[in-house]
């Protein structure tokens, strides 16, 4: 559908993630090898989640571990169905 519209090209900015996996099947293109940038993006999403989003969302928010576990159960519950391939939505969703 993109070859029309942007005559072959990947979508860019994130066109870069393409490149990145035609590297790494240099190494292996074993299943787990292929999917650690998406594992690194999603480790980095939380780590962005927890450290700078729910902060800001009020120092009753920061204190609360049951926050936190909602965050994170909330982002695991979107990130294992839709993010477990090799498609870019991971890194689309940390470059968002």
């Amino acid at each position: 559908v993109h070859y029309f519209r942007w005559f072959g090209s990947p979508e860019d900015p994130f066109g870069w993630y393409y490149n990145l996996l035609a590297l790494m099947t240099h190494v292996s293109d074993a299943s787990l090898w292929m999917r650690l940038p998406d594992l690194a993006a999603g480790l980095v999403c939380w780590l962005l989640l927890s450290r700078e989003v729910l902060p800001r969302l009020g120092p009753a928010v920061a204190a609360s571990k049951p926050a936190y576990w909602a965050a994170a159960m909330v982002l695991l519950t979107a990130w294992m169905p839709f993010n477990n391939g090799l498609r870019p939505e991971g890194i689309i969703a940390l470059g968002s």
